[in-house]
């Protein structure tokens, strides 16, 4: 345990600084600082002793930036090399189309092509604790459709040592190749994966990460003094969460498959959404909206009086997504309108009131991503506005007169447009244009709002 912690530690400031350098190149990519970003993720690519996974997200980074700045060839190349990685590898839906397409191009070449593969299967045991000196361990690279492997290298720990040691055999194509354990080598086993590198000596992918292949002195050969316990199998740690199943080649060897780049821009759990927003409309905006109020005076009724409307309010949304553009909601929104008009049968009367109602609405959105950040979408709904009578004192020539104004609770069709800006992962903000039918009772309506999804 102490020695697990020591080798943590030392290769802590590593790691963290290789998680810092992708998300400064994903931070600048979603700021449009698209030359900046490629540079980034050239300086990832280009050093040393990078894991498989950052390699993927380099590689992604820089095709959606040489995407978005025209460089379609180049972003083609760069996509080919992430799913030669990575086959498995899936783009967020909320990337825009256009950016996504050279991945999609390159997916479709590469389909029917195996990604880089390496097979393997550990020798039998040794007769002797001297025969692991200049042991010969047979690999075989499988597929290479690119060409980006240049070295198979043996990563393997000897009993009782905790850190990694390693050998390494050059390789210029798909084929077999030997690599020797050296020379003097003696111990009772060892554990070992196995690396296919880059010409920069980064791992492209691994063999035997999830569980370490074994190769030990046959139990007939070690007579193991009293109380001393006899070797166990070691078994390297489990792979992160979210790392795909290894491929299977065969019932001995294990072909992985990378776990897929941690710098998306929506993950897949995030399904659900929420918003608050708040909605307003006038006469003053649009000119006369509104249609037919039903007024009732206490002496004379009286019909058809003429209104138009003011309205301020506010409300709810939530919903799911039920597929990459497509997302069902419910709207609620307490509102306030505020109508006035005239009446009588010579038009002398004015009058105004005040009133509240709710709308709830289930209804439909279809939002198509023109960037990661952007989404104009067209929506549609059905429900009902529900009104809350109102009686006011009205002045007819002196005479104070009471009336009372009751809209019909009524069906309600919506139609809308607008658009939504994302922000800091989980976050957006939204603004659109509500119009309910029928055209003759419109309710239209600015609406602004902001939330997140999970």
């Amino acid at each position: 345990m102490r020695w697990a912690a020591i080798v943590l530690l030392c290769a802590w400031p590593a790691l963290a600084r290789s998680a810092d350098e992708l998300e400064q190149a994903e931070q600048l990519r979603k700021r449009m600082q698209y030359e900046q970003a490629i540079e980034r993720c050239a300086e990832v690519l280009e050093s040393s002793g990078r894991e498989p996974r950052e390699l993927v997200a380099a590689y992604r980074i820089m095709g959606l930036s040489l995407s978005a700045s025209g460089k379609l060839d180049q972003a083609f190349e760069s996509f080919k090399k992430l799913l030669a990685i990575d086959p498995g590898f899936k783009l967020s839906p909320r990337i825009s189309p256009k950016l996504a397409a050279p991945f999609f191009q390159a997916r479709a070449l590469l389909e029917g092509q195996k990604p880089i593969t390496l097979v393997h299967a550990p020798p039998p045991s040794l007769a002797s604790p001297e025969a692991f000196s200049g042991a010969e361990l047979a690999i075989e690279l499988a597929a290479d459709p690119l060409g980006m492997v240049k070295e198979i290298a043996v990563r393997y720990r000897v009993h009782g040592v905790p850190q990694d040691l390693e050998v390494r055999a050059r390789i210029a194509s798909p084929g077999k190749v030997v690599v020797r354990l050296p020379d003097g080598l003696q111990t009772r086993s060892i554990t070992y994966l196995i690396e296919a590198r880059n010409a920069h000596n980064s791992a492209l992918v691994r063999l035997g990460e999830k569980k370490r292949f074994e190769l030990v002195v046959a139990e007939r050969a070690l007579e193991p003094a009293v109380d001393e316990p006899v070797d166990k199998p070691v078994v390297a740690d489990e792979k992160p969460a979210g790392d795909t199943q290894p491929r299977q080649e065969g019932e001995a060897y294990d072909t992985p498959q990378p776990e897929q780049a941690a710098f998306t821009e929506a993950p897949a759990h995030a399904w659900f959404e929420v918003q608050v927003h708040a909605c307003v409309m006038g006469n003053e905006i649009f000119g006369h909206q509104g249609g037919d109020a039903g007024v009732a005076l206490s002496r004379d009724p009286v019909v058809g009086a003429q209104m138009g409307l003011n309205r301020y309010g506010g409300g709810l949304r939530g919903g799911v997504r039920i597929g990459a553009y497509h997302f069902a909601y419910l709207h609620f929104d307490y509102l306030w309108e505020e109508w006035s008009g005239y009446a009588g049968a010579s038009r002398q009367m004015d009058w105004s009131s005040g009133f509240q109602y709710v709308r709830i609405l289930a209804g439909y959105r279809f939002a198509y991503p023109v960037l990661d950040w952007l989404e104009p979408f067209a929506e549609c709904a059905l429900g009902a506005h529900v009104y809350v009578p109102r009686t006011l004192r009205i002045d007819i020539g002196g005479e104070i007169d009471e009336a009372e104004i009751v809209p019909d609770t009524r069906f309600a069709l919506m139609l809308g447009f607008g658009v939504r800006f994302v922000f800091l992962e989980h976050f957006f903000a939204t603004g659109s244009y509500l119009i309910d039918m029928p055209i003759d009772m419109s309710s239209s309506s600015f609406v602004l709002g902001g939330g997140a999804f999970f």
